[in-house]
């Protein structure tokens, strides 16, 4: 991909804050994922909707349109709990949410954006873990090791 310099001053970009999963499903296959209990259920206000980047950037003719310049993503990219829909949980900043599509997604998604003169910000949320980590020996490390194993 090709680099893109930011621009000088941030303040002067129109920006539009998203909180992905509950702004557009571009990729219902990526829903329940991890097919645990409550993990996506597009009545829940809780649970998780569907939103991801491939239904972000079919929705970039419209941001355009309102003048938005900046895309801010709420939340972290990353690893989060499977049922959290928030995306302030995460569990593993090591690996891209697969709810929120792959990681090629992302690189198409800030190509097109950066392609049409936009910009993206992404949060790094590291405030807020996850509940599901712990130490070796902990409950929660064993738990974990067996829903990701």
């Amino acid at each position: 991909t090709a680099y893109t310099q930011s621009p000088t001053n941030w303040r002067e970009i129109p920006f539009y804050t998203v909180l992905l999963d509950k702004f557009a499903d571009g990729d219902p296959s990526n829903n329940d994922y991890f097919q645990t209990l409550w993990e996506n259920d597009y009545r829940e206000t809780q649970l998780r909707f569907g939103g991801d980047i491939k239904g972000l950037a079919s929705k970039l003719d419209y941001l355009q349109g309102m003048g938005i310049r900046g895309i801010y993503i709420a939340g972290t990219i990353f690893l989060n709990m499977p049922w959290q829909a928030d995306s302030y949980s995460p569990i593993d900043f090591t690996v891209v949410d697969p709810h929120w599509g792959t990681l090629q997604d992302w690189v198409n998604f800030i190509d097109t954006v950066h392609a049409r003169g936009m910009y993206v910000m992404l949060d790094f949320t590291v405030g807020t873990m996850g509940d599901m980590l712990g130490f070796e020996g902990s409950a929660a490390h064993f738990f974990i090791v067996l829903f990701l194993r």
